[in-house]
């Protein structure tokens, strides 16, 4: 077997609190200024690694399309490269010339056969297929008529029925999220017209390891998901606090031809 080099990827939020800021607050029912700084450095603390949780989900979405990216979109590690394979081609998806039936026959002959046998055995019980779909992709997908024909007498024809944005549903063999993302649909997304397929509960296919942080105590340790510290002023001035967050992951796909990618047109 060839052995292949993969590194964490550091990650650091910080965030300063002055005296200024606090100056003149106090928080409810509290007497003292100690309070005031230890309920801000909590607040900050929160906001830090709310940072580093959505970074983690930008490369948990990267990883389950073989490719990991930066927040500015450089390539972090890509996984079909590293495993010297070809992506597979991206499967295109013409609802509007699908008809009843057509529908399933092409997800399974073009999604999830091949995703399944490029597993090599590592698709067992309780294995499944996960679709994270974009916006167009999901409204014309749900409103196909096979699909609303297909549920039309299941328990889940209400949630057909009903808002379906940011829903969730099975069918042929695939669990179909309309992936919510960040809020601006660009930082953290599923590009509209797009679906991501990966397995789900397939042992081995996907890893997770954490890089020990920067410190000398902490030098060949196992690695934590999160450090964080609170680092007061040494100049002796007392003028501020420095809150701090750090995160080395390292997220892998070790079977990189078990994704899939579609594209409405």
């Amino acid at each position: 077997a060839k052995l292949r080099d993969f590194r964490t990827v550091r990650i650091a939020k910080g965030s300063q609190i002055s005296s200024a800021e606090i100056q003149g607050i106090r928080a409810f029912g509290s007497e003292t200024e100690m309070k005031q700084v230890q309920e801000e450095v909590a607040r900050r603390l929160n906001q830090l690694v709310a940072d580093v949780e959505l970074t983690w989900e930008n490369h948990r979405l990267g990883a389950v399309q073989g490719i990991v990216t930066d927040a500015d979109g450089t390539t972090i590690v890509d996984f079909f490269s590293e495993f010297e394979v070809t992506q597979p081609t991206e499967v295109d998806f013409d609802f509007s010339a699908l008809t009843d039936g057509d529908v399933r026959t092409k997800i399974e002959a073009s999604i999830t056969r091949p995703m399944i046998r490029a597993a090599k055995g590592a698709f067992v019980t309780g294995s499944r297929i996960i679709a994270l779909v974009g916006d167009t992709f999901w409204d014309e997908f749900v409103n196909h008529s096979e699909i609303r024909t297909a549920f039309l007498n299941h328990q889940a024809a209400a949630a057909l029925r009903d808002d379906t944005a940011f829903g969730t549903f099975r069918y042929a063999g695939v669990d179909w999220v309309n992936y919510r993302g960040t809020d601006d649909n660009t930082t953290v997304s599923v590009a509209a017209a797009e679906a991501k397929f990966f397995p789900a509960n397939a042992p081995g296919v996907f890893k997770v390891a954490w890089g020990p942080a920067e410190s000398i105590d902490l030098a060949n340790m196992p690695g934590a998901p999160l450090r964080s510290l609170v680092l007061p002023d040494t100049s002796g001035r007392n003028a501020f606090v420095d809150v701090e967050v750090y995160s080395y992951p390292l997220y892998v796909c070790t079977r990189p031809l078990t994704l899939r990618r579609a594209k409405r047109i």
